[in-house]
């Protein structure tokens, strides 16, 4: 199987802020790769370097040390115009043009391709209404960008940067104002379109359940720490996530994907026999301080039978006839 082709690559870099003669460097030694079709993230707390890293990779900022390349070439090397035509940036940021209908705000990414006079041509307009079709807003087009919704916000300007018709994408905490439906639905946008276009996408956030659904590629920033890359289940396997977003009284559970407090820890839990609602039940029991045995003496056993299900507490049997019972028992155990 053939590599994807090189379109980023970060050699030595070191990143940060520079007044005068003055640095302050918040990331260092940063080395990486990504290719042709790559869905990748940044993912970090807030503070962590993100946006700064994001901001350095687009040309917005420049390297303290190192270097960014864009297909080969030096992105110091870049002229504004040619930048413009590589990369599409999508910020959280409410967009200037706030008052411009969605038509206006997908045709203003056509800008690096109009030249002087702006004006749209039949191929241009062809190119906006294919990134409106394409990412299901067509309809809204006549409509203010201050009438639609934060999810149909963000669809329209990833319609922008698909009218600017750039090989590369990077987003800023898109889905950091989305309910959940909505972010799923714009990940899953952001996958189609590295899968069939082909666009290297990179996409910061610090919604680990985001993350781990969707991209091939992290990059793990900040808590002190070196910066750790790789694919989601490697990080997960070898506890990097936890490492990175955990502190002393948090650790970062895989199976449900959501953090625990451990002073809330009440006993230990194990199921005697197997079944489907089991992760439920589990997750149910972790909230109010109970969690898996392992090999520990357990303080609850939970088995189930055909018409009951039963925890052993301290020897006294509790019983339950569904499911629905267990789970609003479990918050008086």
């Amino acid at each position: 199987m053939s590599r994807p082709q090189e379109v980023i690559r970060c050699s030595k870099l070191s990143i940060g802020y520079q007044n005068g003669s003055q640095k302050k460097i918040v990331l260092s030694d940063i080395e990486a790769v990504f290719g042709r079709g790559d869905l990748a993230a940044i993912a970090g707390l807030n503070g962590s370097g993100k946006s700064t890293l994001l901001k350095t990779i687009t040309g917005l900022l420049k390297p303290l040390e190192g270097d960014v390349f864009l297909f080969g070439k030096k992105i110091t090397t870049y002229h504004q115009a040619e930048l413009a035509r590589t990369i599409g940036l999508v910020l959280t940021d409410r967009p200037d043009d706030y008052y411009l209908t969605v038509y206006e705000t997908v045709a203003a990414g056509r800008s690096p391709h109009t030249g002087f006079w702006g004006r749209l041509n039949a191929d241009d307009r062809r190119i906006i209404e294919q990134s409106l079709n394409y990412v299901g807003v067509s309809h809204l087009k006549l409509r203010l960008l201050n009438s639609i919704s934060d999810g149909e916000r963000q669809k329209v300007m990833i319609a922008k940067a698909l009218a600017q018709d750039t090989p590369i994408i990077i987003l800023d905490e898109p889905a950091a104002f989305l309910d959940f439906p909505s972010k799923i639905e714009l990940m899953q946008l952001l996958r189609q379109l590295a899968e069939e276009q082909h666009k290297t996408i990179l996409f910061s956030s610090h919604d680990l359940d985001l993350i781990i659904r969707t991209a091939d590629k992290v990059w793990l920033v900040g808590n002190n720490a070196p910066i750790v890359q790789g694919a989601p289940e490697i990080l997960l396997k070898t506890n990097a996530f936890a490492r990175s977003f955990g502190n002393s009284r948090l650790t970062y559970d895989p199976a449900l994907g959501h953090f625990q407090v451990h002073k809330f820890e009440k006993g230990k839990y194990q199921f005697v026999n197997d079944n489907e609602d089991i992760s439920l039940i589990s997750s149910a029991l972790q909230r109010r301080g109970y969690f898996p045995a392992g090999d520990s003496e357990a303080d609850l056993k939970i088995s189930f039978t055909d018409n009951f299900i039963t925890i052993v507490k301290n020897g006294e049997t509790i019983t339950f006839e569904n499911f629905e019972q267990l789970i609003y028992g479990i918050q008086n155990l």
